[in-house]
């Protein structure tokens, strides 16, 4: 698991660790609350010299990529280095004999319309550089499964709100300025967004890492 202790993916740890599985988490250095995880690596998923080690560390059967910039992503270059590493760590897993892997993409890879989104009718036109970056990962996910070289699944995450939420995000934001007495800076609220628990999120990459499911899920 890379990315574990992001917003997603101390759930995804948690849960697969209650489920009886072996976790094996990659996380910045200085992170804590991983106690209940068989074995923490601190690093940074963009020292790709270290993939080859960790994942002989490690021995995973499934590899759960959620690891990325989490800096001003719409714009920030660092998109570019982090599709590179993930490029790099999926190069990594077909050498190692991973059976599987579940990539993290983004709802916003999509074009704009007004009508639900599916998976393999709604055209691809992302807007902005962190959303090119994910759609690039989940094409290069494509290849290596249309290639037998892994298994996978590129999972298009829309909008999470839950416990661990940094502040600037809407939900966490509102929050904590009505608790401090303050009036949230808002727009008028016009817009139509489907937010999903971060449990459930998690539940659902679970699902999915354990699935037979090849390319994009929603």
């Amino acid at each position: 698991m890379t990315g574990a202790s992001g917003l997603i993916g101390r759930h995804v740890c948690s849960l697969l660790a209650e489920q009886g599985h072996r976790v094996s988490a990659l996380a910045r250095p200085g992170s804590s609350g991983f106690e209940f995880i068989a074995e923490t690596f601190e690093a940074d998923v963009l020292e790709t010299n270290r993939f080859e080690e960790l994942l002989d560390l490690a021995a995973p059967d499934i590899v759960v990529h959620l690891a990325w910039n989490g800096e001003d992503r719409m714009v920030s270059p660092l998109n570019i280095d982090h599709l590179n590493a993930s490029t790099k760590l999926l190069d990594a897993c077909a050498g190692a004999q991973v059976t599987r892997v579940v990539t993290a993409g983004t709802g916003i890879e999509y074009a704009a319309v007004d009508s639900p989104r599916d998976e393999f009718t709604t055209p691809c036109i992302p807007a902005t550089l962190y959303g090119a970056a994910k759609h690039a990962l989940g094409a290069t996910l494509g290849a290596y499964i249309a290639h037998g070289a892994l298994s996978g699944a590129h999972a298009r995450i829309f909008y999470t709100f839950g416990p661990g939420e940094a502040p600037p995000r809407l939900v966490a934001y509102v929050m904590s300025e009505l608790l401090a007495g303050r009036r949230p800076a808002v727009s008028r609220g016009t817009q139509c967004c489907d937010y999903l628990m971060v449990d459930d999120v998690a539940a659902a990459i679970c699902r999915v890492a354990f699935s037979d499911v090849d390319g994009p899920v929603n």
